[in-house]
């Protein structure tokens, strides 16, 4: 068994993530605890399962998801799905053609309480 979890581990990721300006001040006013809580989702499920985030919906946040780690979100958009949907002038995103369709673009992270009013 413990070699079927170390291949699953080695596998390589198919995703690959962008932080935009945005998100990296929220992350960095964040607790240390809470950094280290963030950066594991994103290695542990945001890389490997980007499409088991809940879709957001409000008009303003269309195209982008939102990862829950207790208390803390992550919204996130996949290049892929953005661009099969025809979002890309909704989510702005910098060098839109620079990146491929395997890239998460990471926008902004905090509180659950304060995350969609960014």
């Amino acid at each position: 068994m413990n070699a079927v979890l170390n291949l699953r581990e080695s596998l390589p990721f198919r995703y690959r993530c962008h932080k935009t300006a945005e998100f990296d001040r929220a992350f960095r006013k964040l607790d240390k605890g809470v950094q280290e809580l963030l950066d594991k989702t994103i290695q542990d499920v945001l890389f490997r399962q980007p499409y088991e985030s809940k879709r957001l919906v409000s008009p303003e946040n269309r195209g982008k998801r939102s990862l829950r780690r207790g208390d803390y979100r992550i919204i996130f958009a996949v290049c892929e799905e953005c661009r099969e949907m025809r979002l890309v002038h909704m989510n702005a995103c910098e060098n839109c053609d620079a990146h491929s369709t395997s890239d998460i673009i990471l926008f902004v992270c905090g509180h659950r309480k304060h995350i969609y009013d960014a």
